[in-house]
């Protein structure tokens, strides 16, 4: 069974398609997951308990991220690829079956030891949270009661890995709506009904994680692409993915202590502090989770695929579009995100219990972490690309040199509170995108750099258009006419952004970019086959 490459432009155009319809769905996640934080904080604002659900959360839900979006479909993608490319449907099937019988004994080991040491996690997570009696305990016992999420979220993940190397992107994208249903049927409906309340969002994650895992069963068994249970560690195809699984494991630890200290430095500036970064890290992820999670998920498979081939100019030249969509679309929203982060903070979360002292420490950090918004994105796309090339290990260096600036420039600016920290996070960014692009191209050769630079100029001096035209009239409006209500400001945001998003449109095409056109040319196309 064999794939031939395709054609350049064919290839792009169900890109920039695959992007598309999973940017819809994901987006659709993201906001249904700032419905999820607004719901939190109208309930429980910026506070202890916010703070304790929010950290004994972070432990599966960090593990969450690096396997539904990072290490599992990185390491398998290009493994089952080679085997549907170089072997048998059989062999895909049998291969499939034995990673996933494999990952569930692994899971459900790592789910046991997180549950026994909980108490350890949680007091290197949040030493801080010993002034305030209770708070330590309370997130110990949340935090063992999540852990079993891990297992269904890693079932979850594999099927999605699989459903992605077959061009099935829907039904993946969905599935974490599911969890975020889950969380604020939690807070709205089961937490008045809890003497404490944080543990009917416990819950809700419980619940969430099984429907992300069920939903995807069915469409994995349409594809027939898994063989029945099948536990084979003795199987060389299976130790070769968990040998590049390692170095990916040696690079979670080094990112899961970068976790660990952004909470634990975090937590030492009194309640609260750790909502602030939450929360203004969910805006980020609002406009990473919109598009750039959506083109990393489609990249992966065609570069994977394009890794194998001996002509290694298709694989670049589709890494430098996925970078270059990545810039056109992450550098404004970071300038935008800068320049009315008060603003939007009060439209997406003020109110209840979440006031405007909140609104501004939030603010605050939102600001800092915009300024890496594009490196983190890029990132992304990168550490996919070294991925596809089967090499686990240089985004391990690249990770642990990430570390090392954050917590350099977090205990610098300490005096600088809460802020230090997003500041910190963006910095390490940066050093990390810096050298993943050195590193590939060394290893690849050019990487035609030009014109992704020429692309970022003309971002640049679009962005800064934008926020002079937009920024100095959505200033102008908000003194003479203060928004007063959550309504009132969410149409201000809205009219803002749109307005925005013109003059940011209008003068990226008087400087010539080609993206817009690039873009909506490619989505529009009708060759080749939709995904």
């Amino acid at each position: 069974m064999t794939e031939a490459p395709l054609p350049a432009e064919e290839a792009r155009g169900r890109l920039v398609r695959s992007a598309s319809v999973i940017t819809l769905l994901t987006l659709a996640s993201r906001l249904t997951g700032y419905a999820r934080d607004k719901t939190i904080a109208a309930f429980f604002g910026a506070s202890a308990a916010s703070d304790v659900f929010y950290t004994a959360f972070r432990i599966p839900n960090l593990l969450r991220q690096l396997v539904a979006e990072g290490a599992l479909p990185g390491v398998f993608i290009p493994s089952y690829a080679e085997r549907r490319k170089n072997g048998s449907v059989e062999d895909a099937r049998l291969f499939a079956a034995r990673i996933l019988s494999a990952l569930t004994l692994l899971v459900s080991a790592i789910t046991v030891l997180g549950i026994l040491f909980a108490p350890a996690i949680v007091r290197l997570l949040a030493k801080g949270f010993a002034s305030t009696p209770g708070k330590i305990p309370l997130t110990i016992y949340l935090t063992r009661l999540m852990f079993p999420y891990l297992c269904f979220i890693s079932v979850a993940a594999l099927l999605q890995a699989i459903l992605n190397a077959h061009g099935r992107f829907a039904i993946s994208a969905m599935s974490p709506i599911l969890l975020n249903l889950a969380i604020i049927f939690g807070a709205v409906v089961l937490a008045p009904r809890f003497r404490e309340p944080t543990v009917a969002l416990a819950v809700g994650v419980l619940v969430g994680g099984i429907l992300q895992m069920a939903v995807q069963v069915p469409a994995a068994r349409s594809l027939s692409a898994i063989g029945s249970w099948n536990v084979r560690f003795s199987d060389p195809d299976v130790r070769a993915v968990f040998f590049l699984l390692v170095p990916r494991l040696f690079g979670f630890g080094i990112y899961a202590i970068t976790i660990a200290l952004s909470t634990r430095f975090a937590s030492v500036f009194g309640d609260g502090a750790v909502s602030y970064l939450t929360f203004g890290n969910r805006v980020i992820e609002l406009v990473r989770g919109g598009f750039v999670i959506s083109v990393s998920t489609a990249i992966l498979p065609l570069l994977a695929r394009q890794a194998l081939e001996d002509d290694r100019a298709p694989f670049k030249d589709t890494l430098r579009f996925g970078l270059r969509l990545v810039a056109f679309v992450t550098i404004p929203w970071a300038v935008g995100l800068a320049v009315l982060r008060e603003t939007v903070i009060a439209a997406l979360f003020q109110g209840g219990r979440f006031g405007p002292a909140a609104t501004a420490a939030t603010a605050q950090a939102l600001s800092y972490y915009a300024i890496g918004l594009f490196f983190i994105s890029s990132s992304t796309l990168l550490v996919f690309a070294h991925y596809a090339r089967k090499d686990t290990r240089t985004p391990v260096f690249c990770a642990a040199a990430d570390l090392a600036v954050f917590i350099s420039v977090s205990i610098a600016l300490r005096p600088w509170g809460v802020a230090s920290v997003a500041f910190a996070t963006s910095c390490g960014a940066i050093a990390n995108f810096a050298l993943l692009l050195g590193f590939l191209r060394h290893r690849e050769g050019r990487l035609g750099l030009k014109e992704l630079a020429a692309t970022l100029a003309r971002v640049l001096a679009a962005s800064a258009a934008m926020a002079l035209i937009a920024g100095r009239g959505a200033a102008w409006l908000l003194a003479t006419y203060p928004p007063r209500s959550t309504g009132e400001r969410l149409l201000f945001l809205a009219a803002a952004t749109l307005v925005g998003m013109l003059v940011y449109l209008g003068a990226a095409i008087l400087l010539r970019a080609s993206e817009p056109r690039e873009f909506v040319r490619l989505l529009v196309a009708r060759r080749g086959p939709r995904p």
